[in-house]
């Protein structure tokens, strides 16, 4: 091809994203080349800094599902460069552990209301995490997104620490009075807190590894 010919495959390297099927399930291919997928931001037809003024409720149709987030990103690796299974570390569901007061026993009662203070407080951050339109917070049906924030179509909701600390003030403190909508309270708070504790006690590598176990041959006769 000459000269030319080598310029075109050098630019199709590095700047074209070039794709290979795999033969695992339909349809799916892997990247070999180019900038990946989860690094490139959605293009929005929306004006620049536009935010809603209104609460107004938006079509089904509006609202998305980022996939370029969910299906594209890349893995979490530990200390030894291993995949780590399961949430990860900055999901509200890790930054709000449950504590069973039972393991707290013979501590004293001012341990005990220090322990059943950061159980509410956790448990009504991630009501806000999972209900943010129910507490007047950012959501994606009804606020329009600030597009010099992102350039997504929907806001990135993996943090609200800050937005949470603006409206209600932190929530583990006693002077901190944050009132429930109506339609959260009772079982819905149990529910909640019910699944702190549940994924609190899952092993998600293990569960993975049951369901979707990985068979490949290492070290001569040993299975990883």
């Amino acid at each position: 091809m000459g000269e030319s010919g080598e310029r075109i495959m050098m630019d199709m390297l590095f700047d074209c994203a070039i794709f290979i099927a795999v033969k695992a399930g339909a349809n799916n291919f892997c990247q070999i080349s180019g900038r990946p997928l989860s690094d490139i931001e959605a293009r929005s037809h929306g004006k620049t800094g536009e935010q809603l003024v209104d609460d107004v409720a938006k079509t089904p149709s509006e609202i998305i599902f980022v996939r370029n987030r969910m299906l594209y990103a890349r893995a979490a690796l530990n200390a030894r460069s291993i995949v780590h299974f399961g949430l990860r570390h900055i999901h509200v569901l890790n930054r709000s552990p449950y504590a069973q007061l039972g393991e707290t026993e013979g501590q004293g009662d001012e341990n005990e209301q220090r322990i059943s203070l950061q159980n509410e407080a956790h448990t009504l951050r991630v009501m806000m995490y999972m209900f943010p339109r129910q507490f007047g917070l950012h959501n994606a049906f009804t606020s329009k997104v600030n597009f010099k924030e992102t350039s997504q179509r929907l806001k990135d909701y993996t943090l609200r620490e800050e937005e949470i600390l603006q409206k209600f003030g932190r929530l583990n403190e006693l002077t901190t009075r944050v009132k429930t909508p109506k339609r959260l309270r009772g079982m819905v708070a149990v529910l909640v807190q019910r699944l702190l504790v549940l994924h609190q006690r899952c092993s998600y590598s293990k569960l993975i590894q049951h369901h979707c176990p990985v068979s490949c041959r290492s070290h001569g006769s040993h299975w990883c």
